[in-house]
């Protein structure tokens, strides 16, 4: 069964919107939203509805060792019950032949504190940290983006939003932009929104937004300074915001 992923720019993609062949002769349609060169002058203002067949995905989309679960994983409990110290065999009684010599008793040493586990980034995390070896790699005079919390807030409240509410766009169920939910989490440049669905790591999401040239604008451009990035892993809908 072919793979099917949605996804969609917060930048103009040449040509307008791009399609993708099902094997129904169906085309899921990838939506347009607004990105901007500067403060408040947008470059691109189209954005059809989107299509449902967009959102199809094919349950062998990834293989297991790539699927994201979204039930949390249970471990089984540790044993808490601990067996007593052994007693050994009776003593004998002492030789009356030789006498133990005593051992001098060795100071124990504090055992070393426990190393903490490396944080794990998460799958946003590991997203940013594509994103920016991509920068490094096409655009090395840019510079890496800076994680803000304000666009944090704003993609996972935009990837959640689109995992309860069955839906797929860059405009929100109450008619919001990208530009609005950023401005509503107090950061004051908005600069474009890049999302997708279906994806279950980082990697596979990058590198789809990577073949798109409206996506792709947007990870490489030099006017961009700060990102965000939510995904919601019930469904997997992943945003990446972007900002001046």
């Amino acid at each position: 069964m072919v793979s099917l992923t949605a996804l969609a720019a917060g930048a103009a993609i040449a040509g307008g919107a791009t399609f993708l062949a099902l094997p129904s002769g169906k085309s899921p349609q990838v939506p347009l939203a607004i990105g901007y060169e500067g403060a408040d002058n947008a470059r691109q203002t189209d954005e059809p509805p989107p299509s449902d067949s967009a959102k199809a995905l094919s349950a062998e989309s990834s293989s297991p060792g790539a699927t994201g679960s979204t039930s949390p994983t249970t471990s089984s409990p540790a044993s808490s019950s601990s067996a007593p110290p052994s007693s050994g065999s009776p003593s004998q009684p002492p030789s009356s032949s030789a006498k133990p010599s005593p051992s001098p008793t060795q100071p124990q040493q504090p055992a070393p504190p426990p190393q903490p586990d490396a944080p794990s980034p998460g799958l946003a995390g590991e997203v940013v940290q594509l994103v920016n070896q991509a920068r490094s790699q096409f655009v090395p005079q840019c510079g890496a983006l800076t994680v803000d919390d304000r666009l944090t807030r704003a993609a996972q409240k935009h990837s959640s939003d689109m995992a309860e509410q069955d839906y797929f766009s860059h405009t929100s169920k109450d008619n919001r932009s990208f530009a609005d939910r950023i401005r509503a989490e107090g950061y004051p440049r908005p600069g474009g929104e890049n999302i997708a669905q279906g994806q279950r790591t980082a990697k596979a999401v990058m590198d789809a937004w990577m073949k798109s040239d409206g996506h792709r604008e947007n990870i490489l451009r030099c006017g961009f300074k700060t990102i965000g990035v939510g995904v919601d892993t019930n469904g997997f809908y992943w945003t990446q915001n972007f900002g001046f």
